[in-house]
């Protein structure tokens, strides 16, 4: 059998429930704040980045799936055929494709 003084020892002190908020508040911000090492400083990177030659493409009747596979992997959302049937009626100019290197990277639609 266990002593008074033994079980005490094995017991966990309980704590209030002001002191569990402010020690969940503090695990909180800390998994919230980034630690120093996880910073990342964007400008310097930038600054070493070649610039990208970006031409522009008209969207026609031969590339409309094209668009639609760009739009389906970019979007959380899924346009109508309708809107697809419309690109090629809209005034040239308001639909382009953005090419960088001979790839669509992205589309513009008016």
């Amino acid at each position: 059998p266990l002593d008074a003084r033994a079980r005490r020892r094995r017991t966990v002190a309980k704590r209030s429930p002001a002191t569990r908020t402010r020690a969940a508040r503090r695990r909180r911000d800390a998994l919230d704040a980034p630690a120093e090492s996880q910073r990342v400083v964007a400008a310097p990177a930038m600054a070493a980045m070649a610039p990208l030659e970006v031409q522009m493409g008209d969207v026609n009747a031969q590339n409309l799936g094209q668009l639609r596979t760009l739009n389906e992997h970019t979007f959380p959302v899924r346009y109508a055929d309708k809107f697809y049937d419309e690109i090629p009626t809209l005034p040239e100019g308001l639909a382009k494709f953005a090419y960088c290197g001979g790839f669509a990277v992205g589309d513009c639609c008016a």
